[in-house]
């Protein structure tokens, strides 16, 4: 559930499970099919040479993890470009986010 999609590839997933509704099916009663419904059908097309990495930063060198977003990890979120998203924030998380709008959005 963690993804971003063209225009183009969200048309081409609403026209696959149009045509195709025993695929839908088939996960109505899988295990994690938020984790695999998409990705099987990008995965299976021509979509899947734009695949990028993940876009989102998280910390999980915590047990359990995701760690909470703090000034710790403002630095790491400077240096890596490739990263347009971060979780996990809290209602505490004011300070942080006010610090990453100043110095990463400026």
């Amino acid at each position: 559930s963690w993804f971003a999609l063209s225009k183009a590839c969200v048309a081409y997933v609403l026209s696959e499970i149009e045509s195709n509704k025993t695929y839908c099916l088939f996960f109505n009663t899988g295990f994690c099919s938020d984790e695999s419904f998409f990705q099987t059908i990008i995965g299976n097309s021509a979509f899947y040479k734009n695949v990028k990495g993940n876009l989102t930063y998280a910390d999980w060198s915590v047990d359990p993890g995701p760690a909470f977003i703090t000034q710790h990890h403002l630095p790491i979120l400077k240096t890596d470009a490739d990263k347009f998203f971060a979780r996990k924030f809290n209602n505490e998380s004011g300070d942080i986010v006010d610090l990453i709008e100043k110095e990463l959005r400026g």
